[in-house]
Order: C-alpha cells, then sequence, then structure tokens
C-alpha cells in the first residue's frame, strides 16, 4: 500500500506530465477539485483541445456513431466487411469511445456525446438487452427473463456509464436485466 507521501508525489507527477484529460480528472476525482472553478474550466477547454478529443470527435459520424481506427484503436487498424454496431468492430466503435471520452471527463452534458448515447440506446430492446441489431421485435425481445448475453452489453453499459447517463431510465433498465443474470455463486 502506497503511504500518503508516495501518493502526494505520483498526484505532483500526474500534473506536472500528464496528458489534460488526464490532469483534469486527478484534480477532479483525487484530489477534489470545483469542476466549476476558473482554473477547472481553463483545463477543461485544454481537455477539449487535447489531440484525442479533437481526433475523436472529427470521426464521429453525423448520427453521433463512431467506427473508425484512430490513435486509440490497436494497430493495424482495420475496417469492417459487415458494417459496424456499438461494439464491434472491437476499440473502435461507439460503445468503447464512450468509455474513453468518460475517462477524459466527457459527459452526456457534450452534444456529440448524448448524440452517441442516443445512438447507443437505439439498439435496445423492449426488455431491456443492449444488442448489435436493428431487426424487428420478436417475442424475444419482449421476454422478462432475456437469454443471458453480458459480454458485449457490459461494454456498451459501462461506456454509457463512463459518460454519465446512469440515471436514464433506460440505462438503469439494461442494469436491471443484467444483475439479473447474475449467478448464484456472484
Amino acid at each position: 500500500m502506497l503511504g500518503d507521501d508516495r501518493v502526494e508525489k505520483s498526484i505532483e507527477w500526474l500534473l506536472d506530465n500528464a496528458s489534460a484529460p488526464v490532469r483534469y480528472q486527478t484534480l477532479l476525482r483525487i484530489v477534489g477539485e470545483d469542476p466549476q472553478s476558473a482554473d477547472m474550466r481553463a483545463l477543461w477547454r485544454e481537455v477539449q483541445r487535447d489531440p484525442f478529443s479533437v481526433e475523436a470527435f472529427t470521426k464521429q459520424k453525423p448520427d453521433g456513431s463512431w467506427c473508425d481506427g484512430g490513435s486509440w484503436a490497436p494497430k493495424p487498424s482495420y475496417v469492417p466487411m459487415s458494417g459496424y454496431t456499438p461494439v464491434s468492430p472491437k476499440y473502435v466503435t461507439t460503445s468503447w469511445l464512450l468509455n474513453l471520452l468518460g475517462d477524459s471527463g466527457y459527459t452526456v452534458t457534450d452534444p456529440h456525446v448524448s448524440k452517441a448515447v442516443e445512438w447507443v440506446l437505439g439498439y435496445q430492446r423492449p426488455n431491456g438487452v443492449l444488442t448489435e441489431h436493428h431487426e424487428p421485435f420478436t417475442e424475444e425481445d419482449y421476454d422478462p427473463n432475456p437469454r443471458n448475453v453480458p459480454c458485449r452489453m457490459s461494454i456498451q453499459l459501462n461506456g454509457l456509464s463512463k459518460v454519465g447517463a446512469t440515471n436514464d431510465p433506460r440505462v438503469r433498465k439494461g442494469f436491471d436485466v443484467l444483475l439479473h443474470w447474475q449467478r448464484e455463486d456472484g
């Protein structure tokens, strides 16, 4: 376990050496700075000018989605052969980008992020399951005990959570489904 002196030294290093998003999150989440202070507002403007932020938002599609390998994507980046979904292909699509944007400090209050959240939630079925298709609803989509498919849905929920969409009743419904799937052993 790190002692207070090592924690302070780590914080100091982050504030002196890290990117604007990391400095912002360090001050906000660890130090407890007020996001409305003049210094934090100035740092937020720096986050918005950060190369990652600029690149991410220039690659967002008009419908609010992403499917492009930017600096965040593993190399070599690839182009999908059959389209894309909120989570596929990995690391370059909307749910993955929401995770990164949330880690950078972006929330649903940003219009770009809000549009992406709506795009992801457009894949939700009536029973709360977040899927990867827009096919017409079937009887299965209304089943209150849907089959267990937590892997990709958890990625979608994680991205939605990181940008602060957990108060949205549709996101809460998705989490209710995910919790329902939890096995007896935890």
